[in-house]
């Protein structure tokens, strides 16, 4: 068994090789999966029940949000275009949390994935030095840890 050593969030990296350098985000929020359950009863001829059990039900994987500064890049932003115009193009990608050394923490194999929301800067006339954001949410299909 491994040492226990938990790092602190530096920054994410999306990589689809088709939107080439997808860019790096400084939150992710939403990186999730659930199973829906449902309780069944199985009962005797004289409609005793005589066992209970949850089987797996349907996956769900929750929609990615990613969030970065915003830049003079506009793939994401193009992608995001497409899926508007009626063409998603759903993609396979990676996600990777990286420490504050670039290196990897988790990678996640990200499958069927299409941009389903984008949310450009905020306008805030008291901010000062604040960074211009951008977000992007992403659908995914599959979700995988693969390290």
């Amino acid at each position: 068994m491994g040492k226990f050593a938990p790092v602190g969030i530096s920054h994410w990296k999306l990589d689809i090789p088709e939107i080439a350098g997808s860019g790096f985000f400084r939150k992710c929020s939403g990186l999730s999966m659930k199973v829906e359950h449902t309780k069944h009863h199985h009962v005797v001829e004289t409609g005793a029940p005589v066992a209970e059990w949850i089987p797996s039900g349907t996956v769900q994987v929750g929609h990615l949000t990613l969030e970065r500064g915003v830049d003079a890049d506009e793939k994401l932003w193009d992608w995001h275009l497409k899926a508007i115009q009626g063409d998603p193009d759903p993609l396979d990608g990676t996600l990777e949390l990286l420490d504050h050394k670039n290196k990897p923490v988790a990678k996640f194999s990200l499958k069927g994935v299409w941009p389903a929301a984008y949310k450009g800067p905020p306008y805030s006339a008291g901010a000062k030095g604040e960074l211009a954001t951008e977000s992007i949410e992403i659908a995914i299909n599959e979700l995988t840890r693969i390290a």
